[in-house]
């Protein structure tokens, strides 16, 4: 759930005059804007209540939005979403951020299904499409229930509410701060998640949501940045406000609603339908269909993540408008459908990858949506691939860009978020997408150790090349920003596997790492962030810091697939102590101490064979890395509080005893036969080296082991079954 600061409360008034401005005043005497609060909100009923609190909401909502209203407000309660199961199944969800000044989304179970109380649909046709029509639950349609009930569907809700009998979320104490009792920040998680999943779902540039505590609601609207509140609603003495805000919604465009303009639905009903509809199929699901199927044999491991793209589930396409390269203003089109890759934060980058179909070319390609942080130390990753792109010599293992840039609004200027309107010290967030020629595979889809390896290696040269010729740091390095690429498009493909090293948006330039760099909340993926950075917060992140990063990545995997005589609960306990350590001192996230120690005794997966070896070696190099840095990193910690032993007295008296003790009394209790004065001091061992500082040591291990083979032969079978599902 996140931070407090990213609620923001307004008036009702400033909410529907900034959000729904709208040319038709509202007269509530010509209106009936009253609500059923007698029995249904009362709260000594209890929680069976709420449900029957969902049909009241209905019926007000559907009466404000008028029989020549382009919506329906549907109870939903009992009928959640069947899709989320099968989604979550089959795709996974790369955060790719760490947002520790925000919180992150609570975890829903696999039974919970997201159950939305009520949610309000389109009855007008979805898209703008001559064929195109409203999502309707056919299953409910059928069965002769209430006209008020449906399914939920997360993938056509327009504005979804929740009702609360018990729990308060959103009202202030006098100083203005949200309650921080469980049961309030349960209540804020729940709509969270709500809205977290919306968004995953649809293309949208905000969304709005309500929320119903008792006799009181609360308007609300999600975007990138935050939430904006408005003050509560008292149902009781002004119902007709909360009954404006439909009334405003009821022929509200699609731009006034939240949804992206540069992103057309294509409605999977409107596909498979009997021919009465008079819609054909539609063409791009035609093209798209054909070339999947005259993808060539060398495509044999790419075909299957490109055809669960496109043709599994009941997610609508979408063909989605993407600046060309050479002309940002000429826009190309590319159909998507299921995504490959997502996060679950509402807010933040909030970045969606999907394997896309080009419309115009007939190829596939990969595609990125993202909110970028419009500040002057962020770079759009189209200007970094740019840099990259021009370095001479050319740097390998990284992907070409085949268009991309930020998204225009209807306006015809850029999509921007309005949070900042009400919290100026954050930095507006701005849609942008990317597409690039190639088309990864997830990297744990590798094969055996050796090509997870290889494909690390080219990952890793990708690294060192855009630091040395192109003077970038990654800043992200993770197994998400790593994936394999089959090249099967060319001439003499043959299949074959490489690395990609992608996701270059939290990336910096090498003078913007001079000086401080202290953060609240580290930027990156917090698995993989060196021990260094999360036990020293005031340290600036410097290249070692991405070094150590392949290092973990590895070592994750090591744990994750490969054979090391743990069971689950050891396992368990290693992401636990090790990678999922989370903590708040003086205001700074902190991670884990243990993973520290482990750095600074070179603990590693004890795994068989080369891929063990090959760990051992690098965890030597980490481990002296470790020991050059010794106490330089002190200049970094938090400072300590002053603690005074508790009895100075008898503090003073261990000294006095511990002086009086003789050199020759210490060797008669331990049974030294020797005099001090006879044992010859050993020579002081070499003085340790930063290996990490430059990218050589590492590459030298990985070069000499995986490249050259020099660990022996590797098994082609070393692959086990994902003893992470194993964890509870």
């Amino acid at each position: 759930m996140m931070h407090g600061s990213r609620y923001t409360e307004i008036s009702v008034v400033d909410f529907m005059s900034k959000y729904l401005p709208h040319n038709e005043v509202f007269d509530n005497s010509k209106h009936d804007t009253t609500i059923d609060l007698t029995v249904l909100f009362d709260v000594k009923q209890g929680m069976k209540a709420e449900k029957a609190c969902s049909p009241v909401l209905c019926e007000f909502v559907n009466r404000a939005s008028g029989k020549d209203g382009h919506f329906i407000c549907k109870d939903v309660s009992d009928w959640p979403d069947m899709t989320e199961a099968k989604m979550r199944s089959n795709y996974s969800s790369e955060d790719g951020e760490f947002y520790s000044s925000e919180g992150s989304l609570p975890q829903a179970s696999s039974s919970d299904f997201r159950r939305i109380d009520v949610a309000m649909y389109r009855t007008r046709a979805e898209g703008g499409k001559s064929c195109g029509k409203p999502w309707e639950d056919k299953e409910l349609k059928a069965k002769g229930r209430s006209k008020n009930v449906a399914r939920s569907s997360m993938a056509h809700t327009t504005i979804c509410g929740e009702v609360r009998l018990e729990g308060i979320g959103y009202e202030r104490d006098d100083a203005g701060n949200l309650p921080q009792t469980q049961v309030g920040i349960d209540v804020r998680g729940q709509l969270c998640d709500y809205a977290a999943e919306i968004l995953i779902r649809q293309h949208r540039t905000f969304l709005f949501t309500f929320s119903v505590y008792r006799t009181t609601a609360y308007l609300m609207r999600w975007d990138r940045l935050g939430v904006t509140i408005s003050k509560p609603i008292d149902l009781k003495k002004e119902a007709d406000r909360f009954y404006e805000f439909f009334f405003r919604l009821r022929k509200a465009t699609d731009v006034e609603l939240g949804l992206d303009p540069t992103a057309t639905i294509i409605n999977v009903n409107d596909i498979d339908e009997d021919a009465d509809t008079g819609c054909d199929l539609h063409p791009s699901i035609v093209a798209v269909t054909k070339a999947i199927d005259a993808l060539p044999d060398a495509a044999a491991r790419v075909k299957p993540h490109i055809s669960r793209a496109f043709n599994e589930g009941s997610w609508p396409y979408y063909e989605l408008r993407v600046p060309g390269k050479a002309d940002p203003a000429k826009m190309r089109r590319f159909l998507v459908r299921n995504l490959a890759t997502y996060s679950k934060s509402p807010v933040g980058r909030s970045t969606k990858g999907y394997i896309a179909f080009d419309l115009d070319t007939q190829k596939f390609r990969f595609l990125k949506d993202s909110w970028r942080t419009d500040s002057p130390g962020v770079h759009p990753e189209m200007e970094v691939y740019e840099r990259l792109s021009s370095a001479s010599p050319r740097i390998p293992h990284i992907a070409s860009v085949c268009c991309g840039g930020d998204l225009p609004d209807h306006l015809g200027v850029k999509q921007v978020t309005r949070t900042q309107e009400h919290v100026p010290v954050y930095h507006p967030r701005i849609h942008t997408r990317i597409v690039l020629n190639e088309v990864g595979i997830p990297l744990k889809e590798y094969i055996n150790s050796h090509e997870l390896c290889y494909v690390v290696t080219g990952a890793f040269i990708a690294h060192a090349g855009a630091w040395k010729c192109s003077k970038v740091l990654h800043r992200d390095v993770s197994d998400g920003n790593i994936v394999i690429y089959i090249d099967y498009d060319t001439p003499d493909a043959d299949g074959s596997a490489r690395g990609l090293l992608i996701d270059w948006d939290l990336c910096k330039y090498q003078h913007e790492l001079n000086g401080g760099n202290a953060q609240h909340g580290r930027s990156g993926t917090w698995w993989f962030l060196s021990a260094a950075l999360l036990n020293f917060p005031l340290k600036p992140y410097e290249l070692a810091d991405d070094i150590e990063a392949f290092y973990h990545l590895l070592c994750i995997y090591a744990y994750r697939f490969h054979s090391h005589k743990m069971d689950a609960i050891d396992i368990g306990n290693i992401v636990d102590s090790v990678y999922d350590t989370c903590k708040i001192v003086q205001g700074y996230w902190l991670g884990s101490m243990v993973k520290y120690t482990n750095m600074e005794k070179g603990v590693h997966p004890k795994v068989a064979g080369p891929f063990g070896q090959l760990l051992g070696q690098i965890a030597e190099i980490v481990k002296e890395h470790y020991a050059a840095l010794g106490h330089a990193l002190e200049q970094y910690a938090l400072p300590r509080p002053v603690i005074f032993p508790a009895n100075r007295a008898s503090a003073q008296s261990s000294k006095l005893i511990a002086r009086s003790l003789k050199f020759d009394e210490i060797d008669a209790f331990m049974g030294f036969e020797e005099s001090l004065e006879d044992d010859v001091p050993p020579p002081p061992p070499p003085p340790a080296r930063p290996l990490l500082a430059t990218h050589s040591a590492l590459f030298s291990i990985l070069s000499k082991n995986v490249v050259d083979d020099e660990a022996g032969p590797w098994a082609e079978n070393d692959k086990l079954e994902d003893k992470f599902a194993l964890i509870n």
